[in-house]
């Protein structure tokens, strides 16, 4: 169950039922007196697909293309300062990327203009490591050393506490550099699935699929992270009846 430091949480199970539709996706988190975050949204032909075959967990998951599919959550009156992650954050997601023949990156989250990007996870297609870029006086890349597999499902993370960048691949800690500061405020909204202002040429676009993507405000431990790699984010230590991903009931 989401809590006061989630800001994101897309399960994008296609929830007819709740308004989820093909241009609107869910935002499962809530400020901590339960006042609701942001959804996400989509334009026209950019609109990314729910994916009811193949998700990784729930329902369904989010199938992006090489045309720019995304979703953008928008800056408002309930978004706006809580996008805006200065002192620590963690993003998370599930991944199952197809490279694309573009050698850019296929960007997950994102927010910020090109030349300071306050927070970037990204799939890159020349090598299909992930970057966590942050932005602190200057541009600052944290690249992995695992290489994501086409066509396979990985649980990809990127956490800043402070005084240290991580990546995280399946739960178990891949790559980590010191580093200090606040991240750079800027009034950007945040996307998923390629950078703000991308189009069919844009060399920031996310080609496969997604699912369970999350943003929280604070930096989340490794056990946490082991948890969300096993178990569903929304099924984590903050629920009570967690389910493994074979099924069997963990109570918490």
């Amino acid at each position: 169950v989401p809590n006061g430091s989630t800001v994101l949480l897309f399960h994008f199970n296609n929830d007819t039922g709740t308004g989820e539709t093909t241009s609107l996706f869910l935002s499962n988190a809530t400020f901590s007196n339960g006042t609701g975050i942001a959804n996400g949204t989509c334009s026209y032909q950019f609109c990314p697909l729910f994916n009811e075959s193949n998700p990784k967990l729930g329902r369904s998951a989010i199938q992006f293309n090489s045309s720019g599919s995304y979703v953008n959550i928008s800056i408002n009156s309930n978004s706006n300062d809580s996008l805006d992650i200065n002192e620590q954050i963690s993003i998370e997601a599930w991944i199952k990327p197809r490279k694309d023949n573009d050698n850019g990156d296929g960007a997950i989250v994102t927010k910020g203009p090109w030349d300071g990007w306050p927070y970037y996870l990204a799939y890159r297609n020349n090598n299909r490591l992930i970057v966590f870029r942050t932005y602190v006086g200057s541009i600052s890349d944290l690249t992995s050393n695992f290489a994501v597999p086409d066509d396979e499902w990985h649980h990809v993370a990127g956490v800043y506490d402070g005084a240290t960048k991580k990546i995280y691949i399946d739960g178990v800690l891949d790559n980590s550099v010191a580093y200090t500061g606040l991240l750079t405020s800027t009034p950007d909204e945040v996307f998923i699935g390629r950078t703000p202002g991308a189009g069919p040429t844009n060399s920031n676009k996310y080609n496969g699929t997604m699912d369970e993507v999350a943003l929280w405000n604070v930096s989340l431990t490794s056990e946490i992270i082991a948890k969300h790699s096993g178990y569903g984010i929304d099924r984590s230590i903050y629920g009570n009846n967690a389910s493994l991903m074979n099924g069997s009931v963990v109570n918490q």
